[in-house]
């Protein structure tokens, strides 16, 4: 990237915009905005995951350690924000291999994704 934050190679930005909320009859003492990620759907499985690189819902900086991109959520409470993912343009348009963007709170999304409960949204193919 240059000083202005542009990419100089085949980089791209996939933003997602979302609202999280508590929907639980217990206290969740927080959200964990790593848990949001891009994954790739081959015939073979699910691919490995693309990280979150920065959001909006919490504090997402490495520096504050243990409580980065955390952000805690009363019961009923919600919050909106967005999650932003580094993507090479051969991922995006891979149509052997779409992008699928998910909250995976247990982990298990990638393993077994269709006992995870967890949503699954297509990323949509980069225009031009």
């Amino acid at each position: 990237m240059d000083a202005d934050g542009t990419f100089l190679d085949d980089h791209r930005y996939v933003e997602v915009e979302l609202t999280v909320k508590n929907v639980s009859n217990t206290e969740y003492d927080k959200f964990l905005v790593t848990a949001c990620s891009l994954y790739t759907n081959k015939k073979e499985g699910i691919g490995t995951g693309i990280e979150v690189y920065t959001g909006t819902i919490a504090p997402f900086d490495e520096r504050l350690g243990y409580d980065s991109g955390k952000v805690p959520l009363a019961v009923g409470e919600s919050v909106s924000g967005n999650v932003g993912f580094i993507v090479t343009r051969q991922k995006l348009e891979n149509t052997e291999a779409p992008l699928y963007f998910t909250v995976d709170i247990n982990g298990s999304a990638w393993i077994k994704p269709e006992e995870s409960g967890a949503s699954w949204i297509k990323v949509p193919q980069e225009e031009g």
